[in-house]
């Protein structure tokens, strides 16, 4: 499941899921891919872009199409990427004014 703005104070914005067939590390023939169209978002600036791999049974289907937290902790693997959104070219961000884990924010 691909989300933008995952676990930064919201439960993200849907972007693309994909079901994959269940099968071992020595199956090389399977693979993930994702046409994308960068959202309009509402705000300018640095968001992630996150992609959640986990089993079918790790997540809630009522309301929403969301991650269990608990089972995640046992079944899930999540990768962040940072998106420098730019919607105004005359303040636009660059990506070091994105987070970084360990230091400290300006």
């Amino acid at each position: 499941m691909f989300l933008v703005d995952y676990n930064s104070g919201s439960s993200g914005l849907f972007q693309n899921s994909q079901d994959i067939a269940p099968s071992t590390y020595a199956d090389d023939k399977r693979s993930v891919t994702l046409d994308w169209t960068v959202p309009s978002l509402p705000t300018s600036g640095c968001h992630l872009l996150s992609l959640i791999v986990a089993h079918d049974s790790s997540f809630k289907r009522n309301p929403n199409y969301v991650l269990d937290q608990e089972a995640a902790a046992l079944d899930a693997a999540i990768i962040n990427w940072w998106l420098n959104v730019v919607s105004d070219p005359n303040k636009a961000s660059t990506m070091a004014s994105c987070p970084t884990p360990g230091i400290p924010t300006k």
